[in-house]
């Protein structure tokens, strides 16, 4: 599949991957600051997995959809937000 990256290039992979993988083949850097993502101009998050031929925006808290992005989760009625480390099942030292 052709993944078509904001800045113009073209990364092709043979197999299904997440945007998060996607992100991270790119850049470690940019796999930790990414925040979600644009698929085919919707929004998606870092889990949703690309199968095919797209145009791919990945978003970070420095770009406008990153920061809505995490204010849209900030904001959430049922207390959602960042999940911290004991809300996602993880010990803290």
């Amino acid at each position: 599949m052709k993944i078509k990256l904001k800045d113009g290039s073209v990364r092709e992979y043979e197999n299904a991957l997440c945007v998060y993988d996607i992100a991270a083949d790119i850049s470690e850097g940019l796999a930790r600051a990414a925040c979600c993502a644009k698929i085919d101009g919707k929004t998606a998050d870092l889990r949703t997995v690309v199968d095919r031929d797209c145009e791919l925006s990945i978003c970070t808290a420095n770009d406008e959809e990153g920061l809505a992005a995490m204010s849209d989760v900030r904001d959430r009625p049922y207390g959602g937000g960042l999940r911290t480390a004991p809300a996602a099942g993880l010990e803290r030292p």
